[in-house]
């Protein structure tokens, strides 16, 4: 570990990501997307999507595009590209990660205040997450409230400013480039767990967690 557990005692707040960090929604948004640009006759593997997380819908289709060398698409085709995907996304499939609920409990009982920062819609928000994880999220941020999806920090930073939470108090935790880099970039501690990327990918994380169950024995350990 970078940082030393008793750096622990001063976290009162704690941002979670949404997918790969409490919905294990990341393997149908890859089933949904490699559909989609297979249609247009582009092979993407898993790691394509999983590495462009955090970023908004146009904003990796453009990123994409320009990986594969091919003309960018215009508005109208990008729209038709993102309702595409929005078809083949099979919400029912998504379920939280199953130490999530025990997670949470852990934070209510040592009075941590918890926040939700994704670059979804507020309406995936409400679609796939329990309406109990919804009521106990302080505050939450959504790619419809912002101008900037990660790695920009203006999510987190806009999370912070409505919860009047300070930096050196709250912990992020994300489990891919572009969450972690937000939160850097917004000057924030963050872990990351291996839930869709191996460990090389989140080297910029302060703390990295091979799965949901060794971050929860350090929340009982060290919170």
């Amino acid at each position: 570990m970078k940082i030393a557990p008793r750096h622990m005692k001063e976290i009162t707040n704690i941002l979670f990501d949404l997918d790969g960090v409490l919905i294990n929604s990341m393997p149908v948004h890859a089933r949904a997307w490699k559909k989609t640009f297979s249609a247009l006759g582009i092979v993407l593997e898993d790691i394509d999507i999983y590495r462009r997380e955090g970023m908004s819908g146009p904003a990796s289709i453009r990123d994409i595009f320009l990986e594969k060398k091919m003309p960018l698409p215009d508005e109208e085709s990008l729209i038709g590209i993102i309702e595409s995907k929005h078809t083949f996304f099979q919400k029912n499939e998504i379920r939280l990660f199953a130490e999530i609920d025990d997670i949470i409990n852990i934070l209510k009982s040592r009075k941590i205040r918890m926040g939700l920062v994704t670059g979804s819609h507020r309406a995936t928000v409400d679609e796939t997450v329990p309406p109990g994880i919804i009521q106990s999220m302080s505050v939450i941020v959504t790619s419809d409230d912002v101008l900037h999806g990660k790695p920009h920090p203006e999510s987190y930073i806009k999370a912070l400013k409505k919860i009047g939470a300070k930096v050196d108090s709250t912990l992020v935790i994300e489990n891919a480039p572009m969450g972690i880099r937000a939160a850097k970039n917004a000057g924030l501690l963050c872990y990351a767990v291996e839930t869709t990327l191996p460990k090389e990918y989140l080297s910029e994380a302060d703390v990295i967690f091979s799965d949901h169950r060794a971050l929860q024995r350090h929340f009982l350990m060290y919170l």
